[in-house]
């Protein structure tokens, strides 16, 4: 019903946050994609608060299917909900997954450490060689991530991301994740 409206960003951004999630979930991910391509980012950084917290920890395993959600939907929407979702969530997804590494000099050999993944690829922008999980399927959701950014918002922006991410320490991308999400949870009576 929501999708034949005229104007269906206007009938899917009308919903409370809390009924986007129950709808997204009723539906299924599978057929509620098209839902998150006229979703509101609050609708989908409330999904994201529900659906990726296992009691203080952000699994990575519960975002691989937003991420892919994400990846689906066009550019503009993408940029749109990049720029106001949570930004230490990708972080720390990302800071989790991949290790990056650059050489002194982009002429230089980059220097991998044994026992390092040997899936390894440079950035768009030649900054940053890429060391991707061993996992293909997991790989290539990040190698996509990765991809998309610079494809969408453009090397400084994507640069910013990923150097961001390199020099932040895992426990405090968390910990700052955990405390914006509990308090938008807590504004929906949720404890």
């Amino acid at each position: 019903m929501l999708l034949s409206q005229p104007n269906t960003d206007e009938a899917v951004q009308a919903l409370d946050p809390i009924e986007f999630y129950d709808l997204y979930h009723a539906v299924g991910p599978a057929d509620a994609m098209v839902l998150v391509e006229y979703a509101s980012p609050e609708q989908v950084q409330t999904c994201l608060d529900l659906d990726i917290w296992r009691g203080d920890q952000m699994s990575d395993d519960q975002l691989a299917p937003w991420v892919e959600q994400l990846l689906a939907v066009p550019d503009n929407k993408f940029e749109e909900f990049w720029k106001n979702l949570d930004p230490e969530i990708m972080a720390l997804y990302l800071h989790r997954n991949i290790h990056l590494y650059m050489a002194e000099d982009k002429n230089d050999e980059v220097n991998i450490p044994e026992g390092e993944s040997q899936n390894v690829a440079q950035t768009p922008d030649f900054t940053y060689w890429v060391a991707y999980p061993e996992d293909a399927d997991k790989a290539e959701l990040l190698r996509q991530l990765i991809d998309r950014l610079y494809a969408v918002l453009g090397i400084e922006k994507a640069w910013s991301t990923l150097e961001g991410m390199h020099f932040e320490l895992e426990t405090d991308l968390e910990e700052t994740a955990y405390h914006f999400r509990t308090e938008r949870i807590r504004e929906f009576c949720f404890m």
